[in-house]
């Protein structure tokens, strides 16, 4: 299969607009960010991604549009240049696991660039908009598998979730916690309290709801978010949250916003809306 690293590009806001049926003169720049690599900043007239990340183009194209919209570069064609020059959209890519040999990628942390407008700090989106000398805007979007995991296990009563960004974990660290748990819960007959406590509670979560837990195959090797964590409809609900987190910024008239949880969004989304029923059980 190939990986989406096979595609580090930047989205056109020309092209986006093209698919939504409009038009643009302006391309922002986009940086990919894998588990392992970063892509080159880059603006491509389009964007080729392989099948199974239908997702993360879909993520890119929304959120690209409504920024760009929302900062007027459409409108400002004559001054796009200057903009964009001091702008970027970083687009972080992480899975459940990376591989340990390596560290995990992360962006840097975003640095006040001028007079900021506003600023934004959230597990999904980390935002910084400048108003002078140039209008310009800095964001880290992150589709993140574990952040999925954590808020909707947030979302179903479980106490105990990380806050803040929940990162992706090495791939060695989670399946032997899979075959851990897998053996205590189901071939013996003592508990064992000191191994539970260390069982992050997302993760607790997710091999409670997973079938496989009663599988005679190899439990480990089949833990993955579930399939409808990324489904159209997921990445709509993501969208969503992180463009309200856009709107949030712009409206606030030079506030700094902090969200470190799910559960503390009720006042920009819908949380019965936002969560992803299907869970196999």
């Amino acid at each position: 299969m190939r990986s989406s690293l096979a595609l580090i590009g930047s989205l056109s806001v020309a092209s986006i607009n093209m698919a939504w049926g409009g038009t643009s003169c302006v391309d922002v720049p986009v940086q990919l960010v894998e588990n392992d690599r970063t892509g080159p900043i880059t603006a491509l007239t389009a964007v080729q991604l392989p099948d199974d990340s239908k997702a993360l183009h879909e993520l890119m194209t929304t959120v690209t549009s409504h920024i760009t919209t929302r900062m007027g570069w459409g409108q400002r064609c004559q001054e796009g240049a200057e903009h964009r020059s001091r702008s970027l959209l970083q687009f972080v890519n992480w899975k459940l696991t990376y591989i340990e040999r390596a560290l995990l990628n992360q962006p840097k942390p975003l640095e006040d660039l001028g007079l900021a407008g506003c600023r934004v700090s959230s597990p999904w989106l980390d935002m910084v908009y400048v108003r002078q000398p140039a209008p310009s805007v800095r964001a880290i979007i992150r589709w993140n598998a574990r952040q999925l995991l954590a808020d909707q296990a947030a979302l179903a009563g479980v106490e105990h979730v990380q806050t803040g960004v929940v990162l992706p974990l090495p791939q060695a660290k989670l399946l032997d916690l899979a075959e851990r748990y897998a053996e205590l819960k189901f071939h013996s007959r003592a508990s064992d309290a000191a191994f539970e406590a260390k069982v992050p509670a997302d993760l607790k979560w997710m091999f409670s709801k997973t079938r496989y837990m009663n599988d005679l195959s190899p439990f480990s090797f089949q833990v993955g978010v579930p399939r409808h964590f990324v489904s159209e409809e997921a990445v709509q609900r993501y969208a969503q949250l992180i463009t309200k987190l856009v709107d949030r910024c712009f409206g606030s008239n030079g506030m700094e916003i902090h969200y470190n949880s799910i559960l503390e969004t009720g006042d920009l989304i819908s949380l019965e809306h936002y969560r992803i029923n299907g869970w196999p059980e």
